[in-house]
């Protein structure tokens, strides 16, 4: 299968479902050694590319799924630093973020990329760090695999 459509490019899409099927398309790949320290190898894009538009009957490139991983990356990111916030607890029933007005209101003054997360139901958390701990440069702030999402 080709990496490009043969016509004009279309957005990308995503909803949950092409969400958590790429999750866990990337992390089969990832235990199938498929990833190096600079990140995944081709062969893995490649497999992830065509498996994604063949349950999804989608046209996607491969840059659209990388750029969906990054996303992906980045919200991890952000969970993972609220989770090592003082003052930050996680309602597992919702997926969510639990944190006073006054604490909130401080820390997206000073980590703006969070102010999405105030009520955003995060459903796949731990499959973000099943995917993403250990990978991100200084690892200060990741997560245990064993550990559960932020609690």
């Amino acid at each position: 299968m080709p990496a490009r459509p043969s016509g004009p490019v279309v957005r990308a899409s995503w909803d949950l479902e092409m969400d958590i099927f790429l999750i866990e398309a990337m992390t089969d790949q990832a235990k199938a050694g498929k990833r190096a320290d600079s990140g995944f190898k081709k062969e893995a894009w490649v497999a992830v590319h065509e498996a994604i538009n063949e349950q999804f009957s989608k046209e996607l490139t491969i840059q659209q799924i990388k750029t969906r991983v990054q996303t992906l990356k980045s919200e991890y990111t952000t969970i993972s630093h609220m989770q090592q916030a003082s003052g930050f607890g996680w309602d597992p029933n919702h997926n969510v973020v639990i944190v006073h007005d006054d604490v909130w209101e401080r820390y997206v003054k000073e980590h703006p990329k969070a102010v999405d997360y105030r009520k955003k139901s995060v459903p796949y958390c731990d499959d973000l760090v099943d995917l993403f701990e250990g990978t991100y440069a200084t690892g200060e702030h990741a997560l245990s695999s064993d550990e559960p999402c932020p609690s």
